[in-house]
């Protein structure tokens, strides 16, 4: 008997951990916020000792990891803390035994004004004026799928680098978006060259799926089923838009621009009912295959109990 209570117990357990569901959000301010500061070596440790979770990209297993949705303050070998970056998704490349080869961070979207003031704050970085921020970014939303930073000719980017101490090179600068409403999004990249590697290590890659660092072996490193950028599918499901099945990938970029415009308030139709996914990892269908397996078992062993001649 106490067995068959032993068993039951951990049946039950299954049932709870496949009724639970992960809550993604897809609101910054709902984001985690984390501190980085890299050290000397500029080590895969570093970035989870900040508390950040990355994880490896599906086909890319040994080369490329990635994380989303945080919001990342960078603070530099002088102990200078840079303007906190909310961060869609970011990107890491490691080599073998640890060390970073490069590390990028790029933000949501932003408008004009976000991202001039967004930028600002970075500008003492570098020789960069705010004319010229205030003019590139004019140029971005003129035309922004094809424009030039007016200073510097170059297509798509207004950046500052510099050199940490005995730290990586940095750079910040925006990428395009082709969205008029929000041309740009900016980016944070920290990379490691032959200043601060040997030729040796940076041809070191790993020829296995990237293990956690020291100290973190227990922690997995698999990809959510969510990994990469956010789909504007995800992101109007999350804000209560319909989703139908017949609307194009256009017609869910406006209706994501839409629902992030807060002078606007849309009038949402009545959400039509979605078909339920036949993808063999539907939860429902494990529920009731575990559900089905702890049944027979339970019956199994309470009939062998019974059975069993009483002395």
């Amino acid at each position: 008997m106490k067995k068959l209570t032993t068993f039951l117990s951990i049946w039950l357990g299954f049932i709870q951990v496949a009724h639970c569901e992960v809550k993604v959000s897809y609101e910054p301010s709902d984001w985690p916020q984390h501190t980085l500061k890299f050290s000397n070596e500029g080590t895969l440790k570093d970035v989870f000792d900040a508390g950040l979770r990355p994880y490896r990209y599906p086909s890319l297993e040994s080369s490329s990891l990635g994380f989303k949705h945080l919001r990342v303050t960078m603070e530099l070998k002088t102990g200078t803390r840079l303007p906190e970056i909310l961060v869609e998704r970011g990107s890491i490349s490691p080599l073998s035994g640890g060390l970073l080869s490069d590390f990028e961070i790029t933000s949501p979207n932003l408008s004009v004004d976000e991202a001039e003031s967004l930028m600002a704050k970075f500008l003492f970085l570098g020789p960069r004026k705010q004319i010229e921020l205030k003019e590139f970014l004019a140029h971005a939303a003129a035309d922004p799928s094809d424009y030039d930073d007016p200073y510097t000719g170059k297509s798509d980017k207004f950046g500052i680098s510099w050199e940490d101490d005995s730290g990586p090179k940095y750079a910040v600068f925006f990428k395009k978006t082709f969205d008029s409403s929000k041309p740009v999004s900016f980016a944070l990249n920290a990379r490691w060259t032959t200043n601060h590697r040997t030729m040796r290590e940076l041809s070191a890659f790993y020829k296995t799926p990237i293990p956690p660092p020291p100290g973190y072996e227990n922690v997995s490193m698999d990809a959510p089923r969510n990994f990469g950028p956010d789909s504007a599918v995800e992101i109007a499901r999350s804000k209560g838009l319909p989703i139908t099945g017949d609307r194009t990938p256009e017609e869910y970029e406006k209706q994501w621009r839409e629902a992030n415009d807060k002078t606007r308030a849309p009038k949402l139709k009545t959400p039509a009912v979605e078909p339920k996914p036949k993808s063999p990892d539907n939860s429902e269908r494990w529920i009731w295959l575990i559900a089905l397996i702890g049944i027979i078992t339970a019956t199994l062993l309470v009939w062998r109990w019974k059975s069993k001649p009483t002395s």
